[in-house]
């Protein structure tokens, strides 16, 4: 080929938009940039006490217990989760050890599958250019970013939650035997978040209401697929019942999903606080609101118009998850994320039925490029990207380790109870000790157990000086730990 020709500046464009147009190049650049995202420097910056260190202490159990079933927290049965997040914690733990990274990597991993099925969802519902771009809201969404960086559950949710719905659809159209693994996903979702889990088979139900799709009720498979969540999901909560009894019931289902969603707080509800989600994103999930917001309206109008089915898909997906939590009292955002990869679908349908051909192309290039350079940057310089979490108790791990044996309580002088309890039985493999709130309690339980080493803040601690005579072990941060001075 003769040099003018490969110097050809026409010729090279055309090479670049074919590269970006192309949907499998598409693909492998939105899973790239995700990895980049989610993975670079995850080990960095701790667990935070809420709710990293709580899960990853349950994982940690598992293996110290040997108990795969029941979940134990501080040596002691716990019936508020379910077990599927901790078992994968605990796998990844078992073989390649309890770190920062180990607790978090599900649901980074999660994070990366959630956008490559947002890709896959919208190239089957419209196009890949749906796909591209709806896939750059959900990696540009920064609470999402953020959770799928935590060792939480809520996106290891999201992941099976979409991939449940996408073989839901793909059932639909006549491939029947989606519905089994629909009914898998559904079941594995539930055994991550117990009844939030069992969502979409709530919008799998209203989808084909709505449509009328009354065939599919008569289908076989279809009630196969649900037979198959039951399968999945009731043995455990079958084999707690039987070898606990009232108390899982009591803790699991009467506080945690009856009690805690719908008792605690609700006398000092209002009927606007029902509302209060929509406060909380126009609040926590910018940048991207206003045009999900709009982009919803517009989808609704559409559907009224039109009665497409794929609009009243994204609706009722939206709606289900929104409306159904709206009802719970107690209100957190990401208890939302299994909306947020619909969210994402709107906007990126709507954006991409204004932009021309050209548009689109020109759109892609640039974020590609932008893209590429910050995963440059991110690897390139330490650049932090996530809070320093529990590091006044990791400063604390090797001189409590010394001073106590394993599971030893810790005497707690006036530091809040939970906001430092997981963190320090997660690090430090001893218990910390509901606060002594007064110096006359405090030495009265030094009286008891004389061994006892304790823990306050600097604030606290110079107030106990004036009482006593007290042996500084370690200072970290805001936290000081020492012991009784014994004179000779």
């Amino acid at each position: 080929m003769p040099v003018t020709q490969l110097n050809n500046p026409h010729q090279m464009e055309f090479t670049w938009t074919s590269f970006v147009a192309n949907s499998r190049v598409q693909l492998i650049l939105i899973a790239y940039f995700a990895i980049m995202f989610l993975f670079t420097r995850l080990g960095e910056g701790g667990l935070a006490n809420f709710d990293d260190c709580y899960y990853a202490e349950k994982a940690k159990e598992i293996l110290l217990t040997g108990d795969w079933l029941t979940l134990h927290y501080d040596g002691q049965p716990r019936f508020d989760n379910v077990p599927l997040f901790m078992w994968l914690m605990a796998i990844m733990f078992k073989f390649f050890g309890i770190s920062t990274y180990t607790a978090k990597f599900f649901s980074a991993l999660s994070g990366v599958g959630v956008v490559i099925l947002v890709y896959l969802f919208a190239k089957y519902l419209y196009d890949h250019w749906v796909g591209f771009f709806s896939s750059f809201f959900m990696l540009t969404t920064p609470y999402f970013l953020k959770y799928s960086r935590h060792a939480m559950i809520d996106t290891t949710l999201a992941f099976f939650f979409m991939l449940s719905l996408l073989f839901f659809l793909w059932a639909v159209k006549g491939r029947y035997g989606y519905f089994l693994l629909f009914g898998l996903a559904v079941g594995l979702s539930i055994l991550l978040k117990s009844i939030l889990g069992t969502f979409p088979i709530v919008i799998a139900i209203l989808y084909l209401v709505l449509t009328r799709q009354w065939r599919i009720f008569r289908q076989p498979l279809f009630w196969a697929g649900i037979g198959v969540t039951i399968v999945i999901a009731a043995p455990w909560f079958i084999y707690e019942y039987v070898k606990y009894g009232q108390d899982f019931i009591r803790i699991h289902f009467v506080w945690l999903i009856y009690e805690r969603a719908f008792v605690q707080y609700s006398e000092s509800r209002h009927w606007y606080s029902y509302l209060d989600y929509l406060r909380i994103l126009w609040i926590d999930y910018w940048p991207w609101i206003p045009l999900v917001t709009w982009s919803f309206v517009i989808s609704v109008r559409d559907y009224w118009h039109s009665r497409d089915q794929r609009e009243i898909f994204l609706i009722i997906w939206i709606v289900v998850v929104v409306g159904i939590m709206s009802l719970a009292n107690e209100k957190k955002t990401w208890y939302l994320t299994s909306a947020f990869p619909a969210f994402s679908l709107i906007a990126g349908r709507y954006v991409t039925h204004l932009f021309s051909e050209k548009l689109k192309i020109l759109l892609a290039k640039s974020i590609v490029l932008v893209f590429f350079v910050a995963t440059v940057v991110i690897v390139a310089f330490p650049i932090p990207l996530g809070k320093e979490r529990s590091g006044d108790i990791r400063g604390l791990v090797e001189a409590v380790k010394a001073n106590t044996q394993f599971r030893e309580p810790v005497l707690n002088y006036k530091l809040g109870f939970w906001g430092h309890r997981n963190s320090f039985l997660f690090y430090t493999d001893r218990s910390l000790t509901r606060p002594a709130m007064d110096v006359k309690s405090f030495k009265e339980k030094l009286q008891e157990n004389p061994s006892l080493t304790c823990l306050t803040s600097k604030r606290y601690f110079h107030e106990l000086q004036q009482h006593g005579s007290w042996q500084i072990l370690k200072k970290s941060g805001s936290l000081v730990y020492f012991k009784r001075k014994f004179s000779n």
